[in-house]
């Protein structure tokens, strides 16, 4: 998400969703994610437990090969946000609870924001990587994964075009059996390509979260009705240790042998084969030229972010772009040498993303900047970034003469023709080589 230009607004913005969402990834996730590590230092010590909330768990970080996970946490802030103690000033934010005041800018309390949203992205995908690799040593001792975890690997098992699982309910129906609801956005008229997917996904919601007596599909759909369908949880159970692979072999774990569809148009089934053929050459026409790209060209342009608007009879556009090598050559060489391209491709992007309204997108360009990353980022640290050493340099192409910039502080100035380059000295260029 961009950030508000208005110092107002960012303030509001920090107030509605920063401020309530770096509580809720510390009370949370945080705190839960950060408990066996801090549990393991404790028990390394020979302390007790008591007294383990999420300030001592962080407390037992530092000073360890662990203290990069405390980083992100500041109790200050976190007790300023739970009571109110926050008050916004003029550039800044203080937070102040009994024991301490701190004064941050709105920037550092997004990047710690920013930070505390990493380390537990972090944090998940290595017990996630944890989990898959020790199924047979929590199987032998009963350990759940748990279920949430499950559900991303169900949707990552299921989810294709037309067909997307949004979420997950679990419950109890009238016989006291559990159940799970899950939630599927349906975009098919085909009822037979519907059935393959409501019993694929039925099969392997079984085979990831099992347990449940029943599991039951809200199916949603602009194209049909409201629909639904429900499975015995003991019959997919049943025929998952036989090892029974045919998908038509579990139909009778359907209950009522039926999945309610109604669709609102009823086409002819060689337009549905059509459509399938069609859908599958976009994917892989997609997927090969993603290849190609990444494998034959030297240097693969990535576009990240790019603003465009009018200036008289020109556009103005800037923004940024994210470079990989695929070549030995250092990378400012291949920069150089496909510097027109990069210019080419930006203003193309920019253009692209543009409204069909914007008279900018029509206009010739009279000034472009573009700043090149080895490394993505958020946007909005992107568009805040400073000199990182991930920012190699910028590039600029201008026909405004009246338009006056400043380099980046220390740049290393370099004209390629109408091209204009700023290497920032703080790129380790070395590092980032093919």
């Amino acid at each position: 998400m961009v950030l508000p230009s208005n110092e107002y607004d960012l303030m509001s913005f920090l107030d509605i969703y920063i401020h309530p969402n770096y509580l809720k990834l510390i009370e949370g996730v945080y705190s839960n994610l950060i408990l066996p590590i801090s549990a393991n230092q404790r028990i390394k010590r020979g302390a007790g437990f008591e007294r383990f909330d999420v300030f001592n768990r962080v407390e037992e970080l530092k000073g360890t090969s662990y203290k990069y996970l405390s980083t992100p946490y500041s109790n200050t802030i976190r007790n300023a946000i739970a009571h109110g103690k926050v008050v916004f000033k003029h550039g800044n934010i203080i937070y102040e609870d009994k024991k301490k005041k701190i004064v941050l800018s709105s920037r550092n309390t997004i990047n710690l924001f920013d930070d505390m949203l990493d380390i537990s992205n972090g944090l998940s995908l290595g017990f996630c990587l944890f989990y898959f690799t020790n199924l047979e040593f929590l199987e032998e001792y009963g350990i759940k994964i748990p279920l949430p975890i499950m559900i991303e690997e169900l949707r990552a098992e299921t989810n294709a075009p037309g067909w997307k699982i949004r979420g997950y309910l679990e419950s109890e129906i009238f016989d006291n059996r559990s159940q799970l609801i899950i939630f599927v956005k349906n975009c098919f008229l085909d009822r037979i390509m519907l059935n393959y997917h409501v019993f694929s996904s039925a099969i392997f919601a079984e085979k990831f979260t099992p347990g449940y007596q029943r599991y039951f599909f809200s199916l949603d759909s602009k194209y049909s009705l409201p629909g639904w369908a429900a499975f015995d949880g003991f019959e997919l159970s049943k025929l998952r240790n036989q090892h029974i692979n045919n998908i038509q072999d579990y139909y009778k774990t359907l209950e009522d042998g039926m999945i309610f569809f109604i669709p609102k148009y009823k086409l002819p089934r060689i337009v549905f084969k059509m459509a399938t053929f069609i859908s599958i050459i976009r994917i892989n026409l997609r997927v090969t030229w993603r290849e190609f790209k990444e494998n034959y060209y030297k240097l693969f342009i990535k576009p990240r972010e790019m603003t465009i608007h009018q200036n008289k009879f020109h556009s103005i556009i800037k923004g940024s772009i994210i470079v990989k090598p695929n070549s030995n050559m250092p990378i400012d060489e291949l920069i150089r040498n496909y510097s027109g391209s990069i210019v080419r491709k930006s203003i193309k992007t920019a253009r692209k993303n543009a409204k069909i309204t914007d008279i900018s997108k029509y206009l010739p360009v009279g000034y472009l900047r573009i700043s090149i990353y080895t490394k993505d980022f958020r946007v909005r640290k992107l568009k805040n970034a400073g000199l990182i050493p991930e920012l190699l340099c910028t590039i600029e192409f201008k026909r405004l003469e009246r338009i006056r910039t400043i380099d980046i502080i220390g740049g290393r100035p370099e004209i390629i023709k109408k091209i204009r380059i700023v290497w920032n000295e703080k790129a380790k260029i070395i590092e980032h080589s093919g």
